[in-house]
């Protein structure tokens, strides 16, 4: 049950024994509503209560937190505002409050300043004018704290000692340009930063030189940050070194974001002409990374600005191209070849301006029309190659047969990622070595029949392979392999697909992800394959659209004796309940795409018969499905009932 009690413009008096409910677990009050003193030995019993809102109400003394929050045994969240300073608790004690907000928006000398003793806090906003002194602070679990704290001309000695002490366990830390500023200047007046250690993320603004002075105090302070969010640059005087953290900032700053900006890709640059002026300042390294970010076309078009930019566009290291990007007319039609040449000028004019310096990812879609081009696809390639490149996708690139791992990807001692597409049969690749890729992803859409596939990657960690299922798969080498994701299809054009290498050749992973598709594929092989033990498996993802291949999962679970997590979906495609996978060692049971039907309960059970218990599940509901609290309740009901689950969780879309 919830409570909200508001009144405008007039004071309204409640009466104290209001506190008394063992089902209340949000209450809500404000706002300019006075309460009565609590008579002594007043006894506040709200034993359900986890949500407490607070706005402009007026306590009497101590009895917000010496009376009532005692009365409430499992509160989780409070938050109390005030606009004005009577009634205003001075220090929030509670010992199992994890999420507190306060705002105060009265600029008055307080005495005593303001105490925070929440042992259990894990976020903390706290909004008002700096105090004098911040005192037995006990924030001993806080996470994250966003801080506005702002000066008044009535508080002339400020001392935000304690409450930065306090505050200096924290992972996420944000500053609002006021709190900047007040920090700023009790720094000048002797405080001492503490040590950050904990700190992976800060956001900070400031509107005035004494502000920006602090962030490198700051910085330096904050040895694990990772993250930093900056806003207020227009009020940034220009005299403020960066070098002060510059040697740092390859291990520090893993991400810039600038705040207050048109959003552009996955970086947020002004929309005016004074950018170059508002971002310069930064390390040419930075700037480098931002521009990564940027679509490739973007990223280059900033080398136009200024001898300094095209210095910067070398340090970019992840290049894109993609012809689809252009506007192309109906091939064939006028102005045709002119868009085509333009993509391939744009191509060699960019890898040019890099003047050779090293990228780590490059990704190239190009659809050939003209076997012509081919020696500019090869050409790029070869550029990259040459660049100590680490990712590579290729889409819809037609190269000779052996020409990409035969002759390319020998020249590329350092390439880990290789994403491979075909939409069409020509060009398409048969077989993939290197000795160094370990990641792998492989998407061919055609259904017409080839010699057969090969994996020779001895340093495979992830494959991704989707294709139709051929008749061989043969010299695999896949024995570091830990993680498999297959989407093999079956083609009426490939009369007698054969998985057995394939499936042998995964048969030492650690996670499994088998499509429905899969799924049907491996079943129709059943007559000759004979599944193999995967005796690494501990993660299974299976999905099934027929008997056909619901009727492979006792089998394939059979063959698994160390699966600990299941992931199920399509149970109300094609199963049809005579499928039992009967006792079994699992421990975790994912059903996704639920939709909370009867047939899918009463599958579910024909499934899982015999099963004594599963210690934990997880119900994932198709994201169209419109789910209540009713709804999760009975799901609850429905899954304990049926297989005595000790754990429930239910997810679905809001």
């Amino acid at each position: 049950m919830s409570l909200s009690l508001k009144r405008k413009n007039k004071n309204l008096l409640l009466p104290s024994d209001l506190f008394m409910s063992n089902t209340l677990v949000k209450l809500t009050l404000g706002t300019q509503i006075y309460l009565d003193k609590f008579p002594p030995n007043t006894n506040v019993s709200l034993p359900a209560l986890k949500s407490l809102f607070i706005d402009s109400v007026v306590f009497v003394g101590d009895d917000l937190c010496g009376v009532l929050l005692r009365g409430c045994p499992l509160l989780e969240e409070l938050f109390v505002r005030h606009e004005k300073c009577e009634g205003t608790p001075f220090y929030i004690y509670n010992p199992t409050i994890k999420n507190l907000s306060v705002y105060y928006d009265f600029g008055l000398v307080r005495d005593g300043g303001m105490s925070f003793d929440t042992p259990s806090i894990v976020s903390l906003n706290y909004s008002d004018y700096a105090l004098e002194g911040y005192t037995d602070l006990n924030l001993a679990s806080l996470v994250e704290a966003r801080l506005d704290v702002r000066y008044s001309k009535r508080i002339k000695d400020p001392d935000l000692t304690g409450l930065i002490i306090g505050i200096s366990n924290v992972q996420t830390l944000h500053l609002s340009p006021g709190s900047a500023d007040v920090i700023a200047r009790c720094v000048e007046h002797g405080l001492v930063l503490p040590l950050f250690k904990n700190l992976v993320k800060l956001s900070f603004g400031s509107y005035n030189e004494r502000g920006w002075k602090l962030l490198p105090y700051l910085i330096k302070q904050s040895p694990k940050l990772e993250t930093l969010i900056i806003q207020g640059l227009d009020g940034y005087g220009g005299d403020l070194a960066i070098h002060m953290f510059q040697e740092k900032v390859e291990e520090l700053l893993t991400s810039i974001h600038v705040s207050g900006r048109r959003e552009l890709g996955s970086v947020y640059m002004e929309a005016s002409t004074g950018l170059r002026d508002e971002i310069s300042w930064l390390p040419d390294e930075v700037l480098g990374k931002i521009l990564s970010l940027l679509p490739t076309k973007q990223a280059a078009s900033t080398s136009v600005l200024a001898k300094k930019w095209r210095h910067v566009f070398r340090l970019v290291h992840t290049l894109d191209f993609d012809d689809s990007d252009l506007l192309q007319p109906e091939e064939g039609k006028e102005g045709w070849p002119v868009i085509r040449e333009s993509f391939r000028n744009f191509v060699d004019r960019t890898l040019a301006l890099q003047c050779g310096s090293p990228i780590n990812n490059f990704s190239l879609k190009f659809h050939i029309h003209e076997m012509k081009e081919m020696a500019h696809v090869f050409s790029w390639i070869c550029n990259a190659l040459e660049r100590a490149l680490k990712s590579l996708s290729i889409d819809t690139v037609v190269i000779g047969r052996d020409d990409l791992c035969g002759v390319l990807l020998r020249g590329c001692p350092l390439l880990e990622e290789l994403y491979v597409r075909h939409r069409k049969c020509e060009g398409a690749l048969f077989y993939i070595y290197n000795p160094t890729i370990r990641k792998l992803s492989v998407n061919c859409e055609f259904e017409f029949a080839r010699d057969g596939m090969s994996f020779d990657t001895p340093s495979l960690v992830s494959l991704n392979y989707s294709d139709y299922a051929l008749e061989a798969y043969t010299d695999m080498n896949l024995a570091s392999l830990v993680e498999a994701r297959l989407d093999i299809r079956y083609s009426k054009w490939i009369k007698n697909p054969d998985l057995t290498g394939l499936i042998i050749g995964i048969s030492n992973v650690q996670t499994l992800h088998l499509s429905p598709a899969t799924a049907d594929v491996i079943a129709r092989c059943e007559d000759g394959l004979v599944l193999p033990v995967f005796k690494n498996l501990v993660k299974l993802s299976f999905g099934s659209f027929n008997e056909r291949g619901w009727k492979l999962l006792p089998y394939l679970l059979k063959q698994s004796p160390k699966v600990e997590t299941l992931i199920i979906q399509g149970l109300d495609c094609g199963y049809t309940g005579d499928v039992t996978i009967g006792l079994f060692q699992v421990k975790e049971l994912h059903v996704v795409g639920y939709k909370g039907t009867a047939k899918e309960l009463q599958h579910l059970k024909s499934l899982l018969a015999g099963t004594e218990c599963i210690p934990k599940v997880r119900v994932e509901f198709q994201e169209d499905v419109v789910v209540d609290h009713a709804t999760i309740i009975q799901t609850r009901m429905d899954l304990f009932t049926l297989v005595g689950v000790v754990s429930i969780d239910v997810v679905y879309y809001d």
